[in-house]
């Protein structure tokens, strides 16, 4: 993470000095980026009365020890022991205590594909750094949704417990092409700090009989031994299309055993949060979208005016660039394109700065003239998604599964 990345976080906090856990994400980014210092930063206006749980104490005792505050690492590490001792017993009914699950802050990505019984062995499984919701422009609604419904109850095991519900479950994001789903299912991941497994749809199938069977069997046996674990499908109408009489039978064999696998056995799902992406929601089973499976839709839509901006700058910040463009001009003439559409107007304007350079001999940074020429050049390329969603969402929605869809086009002008 670089000196401006972070110094964009501490921006934030200083907006919002008493958002703990603000401080404690930031504070673990530090860490493992090897700033030593700004950890100590981060630590040192904390109050151990403000810090319940054993994992971000420990954080903030190692921090301190690292820093050689020897005693006030014992402090941190003292200071809940003494707490827990004055209190009075609790009474047996009372609710379990709310202890988020461990944060092992690792990203997995399934890769390749081996012979034998198992293809997805931990040879072809390697690290990559996890991202958070930081690192992601805009879609602030969508991540505040995320943030409610499905990361912080999945961090309190206890509460959980207490009302009897299980740990997992399955989440379905939909959207255009290009605007931040595969970005958001890390993002998600990496915010709770589970483990993230993302599987390729060409790892699971093949054309051998049974094999694709046996490669879904393994991608989630990996899942159910690195709880908490998010196990990420994209494109997953790729193996979940409908079955009708004349789909091929290997094919409805497979989303049969894809079905099976997420209802598990005993229970063996537990702590797996199932994630997946689709452009084309319609196209799936509905065996897939009833209670207990991917029950739980989010609609990621092209990116507002503010996450236009935000993309902008995050597309910006790793270019030279002059430190004066008009960014929220550009948004604001880029209605109803993507994340990935804004990406490649600042892929040509980088373009036009290398053009430059080279003719020149001397770096010349993208300017407002270069990005107003790139934006020229960029068309949206979601329209045609957005014009089948509307007829889908209108006509094949009885269940109001696409409300979100009909929201957004009446919103934007686009019914």
């Amino acid at each position: 993470m670089t000196d401006t990345a972070f110094d964009a976080l501490l921006a934030r906090l200083e907006k919002a000095p008493d958002n703990l856990t603000l401080r404690l994400a930031i504070l673990r980014r530090a860490r493992s980026a090897g700033l030593a210092s700004r950890a100590l930063e981060l630590v040192l206006e904390l109050d151990p009365d403000a810090v319940a749980d054993a994992d971000d104490r420990e954080l903030v005792a190692c921090t301190f020890e690292e820093a050689g505050l020897d005693d006030d690492a014992a402090i941190w590490r003292g200071a809940e022991d003494e707490a827990t001792a004055a209190e009075p017993s609790a009474p047996t009914t009372s609710v379990p205590p709310v202890r988020p699950v461990a944060k092992p802050q690792k990203a997995l990505r399934v890769v390749g594909g081996t012979d034998g019984p198992d293809p997805f062995g931990d040879a072809v499984v390697e690290e990559e750094a996890p991202l958070t919701f930081e690192d992601v422009g805009g879609l602030d609604d969508v991540k505040r949704d995320i943030e409610r419904r499905i990361i912080a109850p999945f961090r309190h095991a206890g509460l959980l417990s207490r009302f009897k519900k299980r740990a997992g479950g399955g989440v379905l994001l939909y959207g255009p092409p290009g605007c931040g789903k595969t970005m958001i299912a890390r993002a998600m991941a990496g915010e709770a700090g589970f483990n993230f497994l993302s599987v390729g749809i060409s790892d699971i199938l093949d054309y051998h009989v049974g094999s694709s069977e046996q490669h879904l069997s393994a991608v989630f046996d990996k899942a159910r031994n690195n709880t908490p674990a998010v196990l990420f499908f994209d494109e997953i109408d790729a193996l979940g299309s409908k079955r009708t009489s004349d789909t091929a039978v290997h094919q409805n064999q497979l989303v049969s055993h894809f079905l099976a696998q997420m209802d598990g056995v005993d229970n063996r799902n537990d702590g797996v949060l199932l994630l997946a992406a689709t452009n084309i929601p319609w196209s799936m089973d509905g065996a897939f979208l009833r209670p207990g499976r991917f029950d739980r839709l989010f609609f990621v839509p092209p990116p507002d005016r503010k996450a236009r901006e935000a993309i902008l700058a995050l597309e910006l910040d790793v270019r030279p660039a002059k430190p004066d463009l008009a960014i929220d001009q550009v948004a604001a003439r880029t209605s109803g394109l993507s994340g990935a559409d804004l990406a490649q107007i600042i892929e040509r304007a980088a373009d036009l700065a290398i053009d430059a350079t080279l003719e020149q001999g001397r770096e010349v940074p993208i300017d407002n003239d270069m990005l107003a020429e790139a934006t020229r050049t960029v068309r949206s390329s979601v329209l045609d998604w957005l014009s089948t969603a509307r007829n889908h969402a209108t006509y094949s929605n009885e269940s109001g599964r696409y409300d979100d869809i009909l929201d957004f086009l009446k919103k934007h002008g686009r019914t």
